[in-house]
């Protein structure tokens, strides 16, 4: 094939050089011919000798062509042969095929569809073979006879016979084709027919099957006799439900029921399910109508009689299966499966009564009598058997079978229809037709069940929605009963809840009453009448019964109202009877607060008069605080020391002396239950009175004859020293005391003569400091030595004081940093005696910008000094007369380059002058933002760093601070402390100001150790000093009042200034 293609390129390419060559000489004769005779002589004679020469080659060329046409053709009609023979072939295979079928047809043996497509594959391939051979043969022989057109060559003659040949061997083959086609169409028209007809009958069928057992559901006349099967299986749940309820046999309801007959009568049997209560009727209850109807269907005979044999027929237990569920041989869920159950088999249950009291129960298939576990209680799986339901699941099921078979029929014919309109009218076959009009005829069938199927499953649809409306409806009726019954019951009970709580409340605040009114004037300091803290005591338990009786009654009528649902009837009832017995709680609670209140009131009066009672003992026997609590008090390293409250009574009765009632006394201890500390006993030791009136400090007792030491201001604190006598020339209640400001002693009127307090009872004052570190000094002056520093929490005994230290007055000046540029005031001098914190510089300063030189005579620039630059003089000045200037050597402060500057110019300028304003800090001073001494701070100047003073200084005259003698509570170390905002007033007793806990140790760590849980304004007594624990919080060691448990609580965490505790300053 190549090679003959590039023969055929080369000879064609030589013949058209030949014939270009044979016209180019042709032309040259003509032109030779016009010039000279000699001249076109010899020309002619050379072009004749180049003609010759062309047409040698071109003889030679056609041997040439010859030659190889006949070795190029030869080859290509042996390779035509051979294909031919192929060809043939595969046309013989066709013939073979298409006689095989009709031969068999003939004699009548049928060939399956199988078989048939195998041979019809096996003709329709050799078919497209050969065909695909004969049209490759003819266009090659068609293009060799076109290159041998003009020549006669044995080659061109084979050719033209071959190509005879394949062209009647093409019409035969396509003969045999078209008979393939033939026998395949009739062969698929009655194959699909065959196929089309059994699904048409499968479809009548499923429709007939469905009609039957719809019929219950949607036929008239059998819908009486189904509906007297489905009340009948009502009854029979009914009976189950009481045999399960009374733990009883079917046999036992059966004996029930037929009592001294030999059967079960009409009359019993409705009688028997009419006496049952209305929770063992799980459906609706039915009426003697609907009973004798399910009587009737009992007896299926119509003998007036059942047999026990029947009714415990229809006692079993059954179930019908809604999806496949694994019946299992244990009743655990990972039990072995003994099979799957299928889709609406049933099963009964055979546990006692049929039922198990789980979800799980063992079950009998009915279909193979197998046994084994099933999950009953799955409503996805299982439904309690009745005629209706069975007759509904096997309707759907019926109507969904019959809806896919149409489906199934129907897109079956649609598309071997399609198949056989697709076929062309020209080459369809007489047997295609007739399938065609066949296949309509069975889909008009198909069409008719189709028709049938939906109008059977309208119907079924309608039944079932008109019972399930009915079921609604009376489900409705029953929940309304239901609701009714349960609105009834729930009235009943939260009457009664009402009821009890009422009569309890009742009783707890006549006793409240009865307590409250008889402590009305206890409160005022009268005596207390004898069992009147028991009586309070036995108010207080009935008032807290009656509160948890009543939050018990409210948490179950919460629990009903939030369980009521829409009832809003039962809801506002509940409601109702819930707002009483919230009043009455509301004022249990009150009268629970008020006889707080009280005992609370007559505790204080109780500790008022012993602590009266106490300091006035310490008064008379001169007996100090710190020696009284060492004798008397317990304790050691472990644990603070306290006095036992039994040691402390004792001390009252026997040494005291007070005149208290023993019921008082006991009232005025409840507080020290767990003993008494020493902070504790020094403030009931210790009497302390402030200032309420103005009254003066007098030399003696007798006013007339006393001389006026001093007057006492508003709010100043005494601390009252002796006993408490009467002037008996004016009948003033005096007593000698302590002014705590100036230490001063003298005498002092406690109350008029007409009964007018000048005094106050006050606290013995504490201070507590708050800033991280607090100077005591030796002396009350600000100015004088701190003998040390006080950390934050320490508290301290306030010995006397506060008082003011004497004025002061401040340099003060205001200049600018040199070293930022910023401007404000620093106090030169402090006015205590402390040394300057400004020293002026010794120095000279640059009033304008010059340069310093190398040497005197103003030589190289060593570099350009700036406007206030300071320089130290290194030499004397020295006088240039010739220039009229002075210069001197000089070293700068910032870089310490040495040089000289002009001092005075010779225009008489002043460069460089002596340092009048600039200075420098001696030690680290604040620079603050105005003129008081205190304002707000802009920043610290460093010591060394240069200060411009702009203005000042200028004298600040400054009052004097606060300051009180103190004594540390834990070191017992003295001193004079300050009393600004680095302390606080402080008291040992507190309160929480939230939520926190009592724990074990000082240094337990957040919810390490809790004792308890501190509520929020707890009422807490301090029994030692605040202490830091390790992490740097201020800890307490306290005691609740309220049950007496100690433990450490947190004053103020690590660098807040937030105190947890709330101090309280009031005395009994």
């Amino acid at each position: 094939g190549v090679r003959h293609v590039a023969f055929k390129e080369a000879a064609r390419a030589a013949q058209l050089a030949l014939k270009t060559a044979s016209g180019a000489i042709e032309e040259k004769r003509t032109a030779a011919k016009g010039f000279s005779e000699a001249v076109a002589e010899s020309a002619l004679k050379e072009l004749a000798a180049m003609k010759e020469f062309v047409d040698l080659l071109g003889t030679d060329m056609a041997d040439v062509h010859k030659d190889a046409s006949d070795q190029i053709y030869g080859t290509a009609r042996r390779d035509i042969e051979a294909r031919l023979k192929v060809a043939e072939v595969k046309a013989k295979t066709v013939v073979q095929v298409c006689e095989e079928i009709s031969s068999r047809s003939t004699e009548g043996k049928e060939i399956d569809a199988g078989e048939m497509t195998d041979l019809l594959e096996k003709g329709g391939q050799a078919s497209e073979e050969a065909a695909s051979l004969i049209t490759e043969m003819i266009s090659t022989l068609q293009g060799h006879l076109r290159d041998l057109e003009a020549s006669e060559t044995p080659a061109k003659k084979d050719f033209k016979q071959n190509l005879t040949k394949l062209v009647q061997m093409e019409g035969a083959n396509n003969k045999q084709k078209k008979e393939l086609m033939s026998i395949e169409q009739r062969f698929v028209a009655k194959h699909v027919l065959k196929l089309a007809e059994p699904m048409v009958q499968d479809l009548e069928a499923k429709l007939e099957h469905l009609t039957s057992v719809s019929a219950p559901l949607v036929v008239e006349s059998e819908k009486v006799t189904f509906n007297a099967t489905m009340l009948l299986a009502r009854a029979a749940e009914a009976l189950r439900a009481h045999a399960a309820a009374k733990e009883l046999t079917p046999q036992a309801v059966c004996d029930e029921i037929i009592g001294s007959e030999d059967a079960i009568v009409e009359s019993k049997f409705v009688s028997f399910i009419h006496s049952l209560p209305q929770k063992e009727q799980e459906d609706l209850p039915l009426s003697e109508a609907q009973l004798k109807a399910a009587y009737t269907a009992l007896d299926s005979v119509g003998a007036g009689r059942v047999a026990a044999g029947d009714f415990l027929e229809l006692m079993r237990r059954r179930y019908i299966v809604l999806a496949e569920a694994p019946l299992l041989a244990s009743p655990e869920a990972e039990g072995e499966v003994t099979r799957t159950l299928a889709p609406l088999e049933m099963v009964e249950a055979i546990g006692p009564n049929g039922e198990s009291s789980a979800t799980v129960a063992k079950v009998r298939a009915e279909l193979d009598k197998a046994e084994g576990f099933a999950a009953i209680g799955d409503a996805s799986l299982f439904e309690p058997f009745s005629p209706y339901s069975a007759c509904a699941h096997k309707t759907n099921r019926a109507l969904e079978e019959v809806a896919a078979a149409v489906k199934k029929a129907t897109a079956f014919m649609q598309e071997k229809g399609a198949e056989f309109k697709a076929i062309s009218s020209v080459g369809k076959a007489q047997a295609v037709r007739e399938a065609e009009d066949g296949l309509m005829r069975l889909r008009a069938r198909a069409a008719r069940v189709q028709a049938a199927h939906a109008t059977l499953k309208k119907k079924v649809g309608d039944e079932l929605a008109e019972r399930a409306k009915k079921m609604k409806l009376e489900a409705h009726r029953r929940d309304q009963a239901a609701k009714t019954a349960a609105a009834a019951a729930a009235a009943k009970d939260a009457g009664s809840l009402v009821s009890s709580v009422t009569a309890i409340a009742d009783r707890a605040a006549g006793l409240a009453g009865g307590a409250l009114k008889a402590a009305a004037g206890a409160e005022d300091g009268a005596r207390l009448e004898a069992g009147l803290l028991e009586q309070m005591d036995a108010a207080s338990e009935e008032l807290q019964a009656a509160l948890r009786e009543a939050a018990a009654s409210s948490a179950s009528l919460a629990e009903r109202t939030a369980a009521v649902g829409a009832n809003p009837g039962l809801k506002k009832l509940l409601q109702a009877s819930a707002s009483k017995i919230s009043s009455l709680e509301a004022r249990c609670r009150q009268q629970a607060k008020a006889l707080d209140n009280t005992r609370l009131k007559l505790a204080r009066v109780a500790e008022r008069g012993l602590h009266e009672a106490v300091k006035a003992h310490m008064r008379s026997s001169g007996s100090s605080a710190q020696a009284v609590f060492d004798k008397l008090a317990t304790g050691g390293a472990a644990a603070p020391k306290t006095i036992p409250v039994d040691a402390f009574r004792s001390f009252v009765q026997e040494q005291v002396g007070a005149e208290l009632q023993p019921s008082q006394l006991e009232l005025g201890l409840r507080r020290y239950a767990q003993g008494v500390s020493r902070l504790a006993f020094s403030g009931m030791a210790q009497d302390y009175r402030a200032v309420v009136k103005p009254i003066v400090l007098t030399s003696t007792l007798a006013v007339q004859e006393a001389e006026i030491i001093r007057k006492l201001e508003l709010g100043e604190v005494v601390e009252v020293l002796g006993d408490i006598t009467t002037d008996p020339q004016v009948g003033l209640e005096r007593a000698r005391g302590r002014a705590m400001r100036d230490n001063g002693e003298g005498w002092i009127t406690l109350r008029g003569n007409q009964g007018t307090p000048f005094f106050d009872v006050a606290g013995k004052p504490y201070l507590l400091c708050k800033a991280p570190e607090v100077p005591m000094r030796n002396e009350c002056s600000r100015s004088a030595v701190a003998a040390r520093a006080l950390r934050g929490g320490d508290a301290l005994e306030v010995l006397e004081g506060p008082v003011r230290e004497p004025a002061v007055e401040v340099m003060r000046v205001r200049g600018r940093a040199k070293k930022d540029g910023r401007t404000g005031w620093v106090t030169m001098r402090d006015g205590a005696g402390a040394a300057p914190s400004l020293e002026l510089a010794e120095a000279l300063v640059c009033r304008c910008s010059i340069a310093l030189t190398k040497d005197a005579d103003a030589g190289a620039v060593v570099r350009k000094l700036e406007l206030g630059e300071l320089l130290d003089r290194t030499g004397e000045p020295q006088e240039d007369p010739e220039r009229n200037v002075t210069r001197v050597p000089a070293r700068a402060r910032s870089d310490g380059k040495e040089g000289w500057v002009t001092m005075r110019g010779s225009d008489g300028t002043q460069y460089v002058v002596d340092n009048t304003m600039i200075y420098t800090c001696a030690f680290d001073v604040p620079m603050e933002s105005s003129f008081p001494s205190g304002s707000s701070r802009m920043r610290t100047l460093e010591q060394g760093e240069v200060f411009d003073v702009l203005e000042g200084p200028t004298v600040e005259k400054k009052v004097g601070e606060l300051f009180a003698r103190c004594r540390g509570l834990r070191d017992g170390a003295e001193g004079w402390v300050c009393v600004d905002s680095s302390v606080e007033r402080w008291a040992p007793r507190c309160t929480c100001r939230k939520k926190g806990d009592l724990q074990e140790d000082v240094d337990c760590a957040d919810g390490v150790g809790v004792v308890r849980s501190l509520e929020a304004f707890e009422p807490l007594e301090v029994l030692s000093p605040p202490a830091r624990s390790s992490s740097g919080a201020v800890r307490v060691h306290v005691r609740a009042e309220r049950d007496g448990a100690t433990g450490w609580t947190t004053l103020r965490q690590p660098g807040s200034d937030e105190a947890l505790l709330e101090c309280l300053f009031d005395v009994p």
